[in-house]
């Protein structure tokens, strides 16, 4: 699946994750505007690296936080990249000084995706019910719903 080909609103069937470093103020402390931007570029381009390594996209960053999509044909092989990003970031943000734990929360469904935005400017995006479904999982470590891993086990 390549998602830069998507050009009008599509329905598909995706693995949706949440990520989410726990600590980001205390990470922050006692850096300066400019070494706090480049820190997280670092931590957002690591992040980057392994969604997009196996297909998936960043479709946002919140603040630190970033919510990614992957395609639906291995959501194993997703998951897998969840992990790394959760063990690679914590390992990120140990070498700032600063030990933090990144909270992922994934689940799969039917979501519509594609350019949105204003006249001028759009930008790729993910809605539906289903994305809300995976923000509201429970807080936890590393949470994967009951449907994708209902998935993962067939």
């Amino acid at each position: 699946m390549n998602f830069e080909t998507i050009t009008e609103p599509t329905e598909l069937i995706l693995v949706m994750a949440f990520a989410d470093p726990t600590r980001y103020a205390k990470t922050c402390e006692g850096k300066t505007s400019r070494e706090i931007f480049d820190m997280m570029s670092d931590y957002f381009q690591l992040a980057g690296d392994i969604v997009e390594g196996v297909d998936g996209r960043i479709v946002k960053f919140m603040g630190d936080a970033i919510f990614a999509v992957f395609p639906e044909d291995d959501p194993a092989k997703a998951v897998a990249a969840l992990r790394q990003l959760k063990s690679e970031v914590e390992a990120f943000f140990g070498s700032q000084g600063v030990e933090s734990e990144l909270r992922i929360k994934a689940h799969i469904g039917s979501a519509t995706c594609g350019p949105i935005g204003t006249r001028t400017q759009k930008h790729f995006e993910v809605l539906g019910q289903e994305v809300n479904a995976t923000a509201m999982l429970p807080r936890g470590d590393f949470v994967l719903s009951d449907e994708l891993q209902a998935r993962i086990s067939s």
